[in-house]
């Protein structure tokens, strides 16, 4: 009579019924792996994607503050060209009144400031291949360059309206506080004093001088604009946004 092995026989009949829950779960977990290792690219994209959007968005609103620097500066060559005409006239009379409305009309400076968060988050993320594979940086690059012109001019004209306007205005106008902002020393200021045909002479110059400037300014914040666009329009293209 032959022996039978109880325990060799069981575990032959465990194996049977554990095999099927084995391989469902094999290929589960080769499932997961496989979802795993594909949805890397698609995050890489759709992150590269989701910067993209707002670097798009921060080139709109710096077009759109762009252009409010060119209007300004477009109101202010006509304000330099009254400021110019009254000084011209060579009898010495003029409107003391006019003559203190124009210089504090004339000075007037708003910088610029790019919308930084998405190109700063992109220079932190150069090394994704789907930035590290395009233009993107040049296009950047020369978007910067031309908002450093920009803001470089800027500051040299705010260092001459304080100068030369603001100047002006606290030494002929008797401002008793030199450090006043200009709508502090518009209300406080009384009549011209003691000013002379060379004084109106030199006030005419730095006026000529401001219209020249706010021509430049114009011409830089063009230039920026046109470099938002054509990024921007990289951008879309590209990233297909």
């Amino acid at each position: 009579m032959p022996v039978i092995n109880f325990k060799t026989s069981l575990m032959k009949r465990q194996k049977k019924r554990l095999w099927p829950f084995l391989v469902c779960f094999a290929l589960i977990a080769m499932g997961v792996f496989f979802m795993l290792t594909r949805k890397k690219p698609e995050t890489a994209n759709e992150k590269a994607r989701q910067i993209c959007r707002q670097l798009v968005s921060d080139l709109q609103s710096d077009t759109l503050n762009l252009q409010k620097v060119i209007f300004s500066a477009t109101k202010l060559i006509d304000k330099n060209d009254s400021l110019i005409l009254i000084t011209e006239d060579t009898t010495g009379i003029f409107d003391s009144k006019n003559l203190k409305q124009l210089v504090a009309e004339n000075h007037y400076s708003k910088k610029f400031y790019a919308s930084k968060k998405a190109i700063t988050t992109i220079s932190y993320n150069l090394q994704l291949k789907q930035f590290a594979k395009t233009k993107l940086s040049g296009y950047i690059t020369d978007y910067q360059n031309s908002i450093d012109s920009l803001n470089a001019l800027q500051d040299i004209q705010a260092i001459d309206l304080n100068a030369d306007v603001k100047g002006f205005y606290q030494k002929y106008f008797a401002a008793t506080n030199t450090n006043q902002n200009m709508d502090a020393i518009t209300s406080n200021t009384k009549n011209i004093v003691h000013v002379t045909a060379d004084d109106i002479a030199d006030l005419n110059a730095q006026a000529s001088l401001l219209q020249d400037f706010n021509g430049q300014l114009i011409l830089h914040s063009q230039k920026a604009k046109r470099k938002a666009v054509v990024l921007m329009d990289y951008v879309k293209k590209e990233f297909h946004l």
